[in-house]
């Protein structure tokens, strides 16, 4: 049988390069990787090139402007990116007949669903839910998503949540380097606690894009881990599994210093995947468990 062509982009990011080297040692993939340096997709021109070249049957979009806080001064290049370049790679998809799998966020929410009691959902959120981005961010990747379904080319959106894993930087690197620093101090690390999502490892959710690609699947998809959690709780799972003896002091969202509105509660629930059969994602504590023991965490 012959390999399937996939051409995943962004792959000096955390999932990007997961994927790229997760499909590298399976055989029945042939995957060709690009970060920002071999190919902007914000030129569309190289986008095109690079797509009628290799003639792949997938492209998989692992590029992103994520950086939340950033987004509120620059909200023209978050669009590009999360927005304008998704269309780009639609365009070339469809020019060589490939299938387009874009990955978005929990962030398209705004965690104040219908009104409920203290502005927080009972439920997590399935496909059918309406988007209320809170952020420019959010607001670029729903933007991003609605550009690519009216497309027309074949697509598949994996909106995950609480990405994290190396390389660069993520809410595990800074807090172990903030425990370091904690310690060093004779201080706790302070945490927001009524924040409420799913921390998911760039390793699971590249498991899962693999099992949608090899299923040929299509649609709008919730891919992140299994489980709720709040960033206090996950800083205290980090340093349980990493032996630290620092103490975690939960702190409300409102006294977070932050430019960009944040969802309190973005849990996912998979319905899609699960109702296909192919939900493959763990617990985030065991994703968590299994990130820690690879160890390809790169610097802090």
């Amino acid at each position: 049988m012959r390999a399937m062509k996939v051409l995943v982009t962004g792959t000096g990011g955390q999932l990007g390069s997961k994927l790229a080297g997760l499909l590298g040692r399976d055989p029945r993939f042939d995957v060709t990787g690009t970060d920002r340096r071999s190919l902007d997709v914000t030129d569309r021109t190289r986008v095109l090139e690079a797509a009628r070249a290799l003639r792949p049957a997938w492209i998989v979009n692992c590029t992103a402007y994520n950086d939340v806080e950033r987004a509120e001064e620059e909200p023209d290049r978050a669009f590009l990116v999360n927005d304008a370049a998704v269309g780009h790679l639609a365009d070339a998809a469809a020019a060589c007949g490939a299938r387009l799998l874009h990955v978005s966020t929990d962030y398209v929410f705004s965690g104040e669903p219908g009104g409920e009691a203290g502005g927080v959902p009972r439920r997590p959120y399935h496909e059918g839910d309406a988007p209320g981005p809170l952020s420019a961010y959010g607001r670029s990747k729903l933007a991003g998503e609605e550009r690519l379904r009216a497309h027309g080319v074949p697509w598949v959106v994996l909106r995950t949540s609480w990405l994290y894993g190396g390389p660069g930087r993520n809410f595990l690197h800074t807090m172990l380097r903030v425990a370091d620093e904690a310690r060093r101090g004779g201080r706790p690390v302070r945490v927001v606690s009524d924040q409420i999502g799913t921390p998911t490892d760039a390793w699971s959710l590249a498991a899962q894009a693999r099992r949608v690609l090899l299923e040929g699947a299509s649609g709008l998809f919730h891919a992140s881990c299994e489980g709720a959690a709040s960033w206090w709780d996950f800083a205290g799972a980090i340093f349980r599994l990493a032996g630290l003896g620092v103490g975690v002091e939960p702190i409300r969202l409102e006294a977070y210093p932050a430019k960009a509105r944040r969802p309190r509660w973005s849990v996912l629930e998979k319905r899609r995947l699960t109702s296909l059969g192919i939900h493959v994602l763990p617990h985030w504590t065991q994703g968590l468990e299994a990130a820690w023991r690879l160890r390809g965490l790169g610097p802090a």
